[in-house]
């Protein structure tokens, strides 16, 4: 496992990458001072095979996960969808230090981190990408947000998380073209500013 330190204006926070490390996901939490209610938000595609290791793992730690599912797509990306999040939060008794874990690739996690952005003026936010493209790109940064009619992502904020768990077990589920659309983007990564990146990827 390996831990790699992004700083943002206002702190920083850790990425825990690593096979397995999903399964740690509730006792570095916990570890964090964080413990009681908490959310898992995944679609039905990813939580079919990654959200029964994780809601054991938050279990185990000694916290009470809510299973919240939303539809899979860029059509779901929207503030009706956000509103729907508020309304699972407050059924599960969310308060100010309930983590919102984001369980999916890089609409789910742009959409769930919005919601958390903006319900009770912010609660903790875990992001857990399950797609190449979203570990390499969307679940770093803290760019949340949802699409408008009139186009995309005109509705967001920057909302950091507390940690990134980037474990590539969950790789083995996805698609061969999803794989291929996230490698692109780490290609170009490496062209803009990491030679040895590039370098390597050449040899694949």
């Amino acid at each position: 496992m390996q831990t790699i330190t992004v700083s943002h204006p206002t702190g920083s926070y850790p990425l825990y990458v690593g096979e397995g490390v999903l399964t740690q996901t509730g006792a570095r939490l916990a570890k964090l001072g964080y413990r009681g209610r908490c959310a898992v938000v995944t679609n039905q595609t990813v939580g079919q095979h990654h959200a029964a290791p994780l809601l054991e793992s938050l279990r185990s730690a000694g916290f009470e996960p809510a299973r919240i599912n939303i539809p899979d797509g860029e059509q779901f990306k929207t503030l009706e969808s956000v509103a729907g999040l508020y309304d699972k939060f407050i059924e599960a008794k969310l308060d100010r230090r309930s983590p919102v874990i984001a369980l999916g690739g890089g609409v789910l996690g742009d959409t769930v981190g919005f919601a958390a952005a903006s319900y009770l003026r912010g609660v903790p936010l875990v992001q857990i990408p399950t797609t190449l493209l979203a570990m390499v790109d969307a679940s770093v940064g803290g760019k949340t947000g949802v699409d408008l009619p009139q186009g995309k992502n005109l509705v967001g904020a920057f909302k950091q998380p507390e940690m990134v768990i980037i474990d590539p077990q969950v790789l083995a589920t996805l698609p061969a073209a999803e794989f291929r659309a996230g490698l692109a983007e780490v290609i170009k990564h490496g062209i803009i500013d990491a030679p040895a990146l590039f370098a390597a990827l050449e040899q694949m």
